[in-house]
């Protein structure tokens, strides 16, 4: 198990961890833009940048977690994306689960896309929707077999067919991607493994504490 609360002073991904690799190598982008912002979140740091962040270590057989704080889609450009990968691999290759703009109505989540190997497989509408203004989101996903992955939304399971592009290989991670405003695109905790358990931050934004 791995997980990353993102807390310390504000540096870059890598010098918080040295376990965080990038992903996505050949397409431009670096490590350097993700950063932790000294509020216990990691967050991007510069804009038009899209990085795959996988953490050294883990393995296809373990579920990968973000935490979204309240808040995080206030104001989204539109092509601001978080994701949450399992068996990611260099390329931008593996499993991904990502809320975009086209998956909100206002600041609430409605859909979620799924993507295996680089290819959009499934977009399932979530029931209920999470109004990330007052509740923070907890998603992940899971590859279970050699055809499916389960993405889970706040404790709420989807089976989804990865019609038979199977990356059985890999290491699990996030992706944060923005257009112009980097202000809100941020996560509160990454798990690979077994699942973390409830955050200060989640319980705030819950009306706890």
């Amino acid at each position: 198990m791995a997980t990353d609360n993102f807390t310390g002073s504000a540096t870059t991904l890598a010098t918080h961890d040295s376990n965080w690799q990038l992903a996505d190598t050949g397409s431009g982008e670096s490590l350097a833009d993700l950063g932790i912002d000294g509020s216990g979140f990691c967050a991007l740091t510069a804009n038009f940048k899209a990085p795959f962040a996988m953490y050294n270590g883990t393995d296809s057989s373990q579920k990968s977690e973000i935490v979204i704080p309240v808040g995080a889609f206030a104001t989204v450009p539109g092509s601001a994306a978080i994701a949450v990968l399992t068996c990611a691999g260099s390329s931008n290759k593996g499993f991904e689960a990502r809320i975009g703009a086209s998956q909100l109505t206002g600041q609430v989540v409605t859909a979620v896309r799924v993507a295996s190997n680089g290819s959009f497989v499934s977009t399932p509408s979530l029931s209920p929707t999470i109004d990330t203004a007052s509740v923070a989101l907890t998603m992940s996903l899971q590859r279970t077999s050699s055809t499916n992955v389960n993405l889970i939304v706040n404790g709420t399971t989807y089976n989804i067919n990865t019609t038979g592009v199977d990356i059985a290989t890999g290491q699990g991670g996030f992706y944060l991607v923005s257009d112009s405003s980097i202000g809100t695109i941020k996560i509160d905790s990454w798990t690979n493994g077994v699942a973390g358990g409830v955050t200060v931050k989640q319980l705030a934004g819950l009306g706890v504490g």
